[in-house]
């Protein structure tokens, strides 16, 4: 614990003295790219946000609460406006621990009795479910688009003695590939289920059988009948839509938001 406190105390120190001009944007971005660059990745099991540790910089540093407030949320706004700015937002969360540690009980429950095979890991973050699926004796590829994420990913998956092989990529980058894939685990990945696109390219993806685990904080755009048609080449094995806090062992979106489970094998149909 004081070895996880000094490295954050460390961060907030290191920018610390006169108060910055950071009124452009530009000027913003870089210093927190620059803050995020210096921070320390905490151990497993400590867990802070960036609106604690670099809201701390800035006031060490001289700004008002007030101040500090407006320049987390613009950083919210601005880290959605590019991949590279979307890359160092996701470096500072995984950073700081953010996310559950533990695989997803969805996952768990889902791949009892089925015989492991290939698995990706689409947008893996710290790698709680390819970490997992590697100890049941699945060949687990996974990717993200956070160094910081594959790094936590990797040095767990040393230490316990698993083998993982990871990709520095987006979904709009990484080649899912025709009928490589037992099993493709999407959660809370920002994929959208409502996206009329994803059904064609997982169900070519897959091998005959292949399962695709989805669980997702969702807008609820679609009823059951329109998910099921937009799904017509999977059948459907789970269909779970729940009311928000239903869900409190995942990420904070499932006490905010609905969220659904969806478990689909891919059929023989095209």
């Amino acid at each position: 614990m004081r070895t996880a406190l000094a490295g954050l105390l460390a961060s907030v120190l290191l920018l610390q003295g006169q108060a910055p001009d950071l009124a452009g944007d530009s000027a913003l971005w870089r210093d927190f790219s620059s803050w995020v660059a210096s921070l320390q990745p905490l151990p497993p099991g400590h867990r802070s946000t960036f609106a604690q540790t670099y809201g701390l910089t800035l006031r060490a540093r001289g700004l008002s609460a007030p101040e500090s407030a407006r320049l987390l949320q613009r950083i919210q706004r601005l880290h959605r406006s590019t991949p590279a700015r979307e890359a160092v937002y996701w470096d500072a969360l995984y950073k700081l621990g953010n996310g559950p540690d533990a695989p997803s009980t969805l996952l768990q429950e889902t791949l009892r009795g089925i015989k492991p095979g290939r698995a990706l890991d689409a947008a893996m973050g710290r790698g709680r479910n390819a970490l997992y699926l590697a100890s049941q004796g699945w060949q687990v590829t996974g990717y993200d688009l956070s160094p910081a994420a594959l790094a936590a990913t990797n040095s767990a998956a040393s230490q316990a003695g698993l083998k993982l092989t990871t990709h520095l990529a987006r979904h709009e980058t990484f080649d899912l590939g025709t009928a490589q894939w037992d099993l493709i685990v999407c959660l809370y990945n920002y994929m959208d289920p409502d996206d009329p696109t994803l059904p064609a390219r997982l169900h070519r993806a897959l091998r005959p059988n292949g399962l695709v685990v989805f669980q997702t904080a969702w807008r609820r755009e679609l009823t059951r009948p329109q998910l099921t048609r937009l799904w017509r080449n999977f059948q459907i094995l789970r269909y779970d839509d729940l009311a928000p806090g239903a869900v409190t062992d995942e990420w904070q979106a499932s006490l905010t938001y609905p969220t659904l489970k969806l478990v689909l094998q891919k059929t023989s149909l095209p």
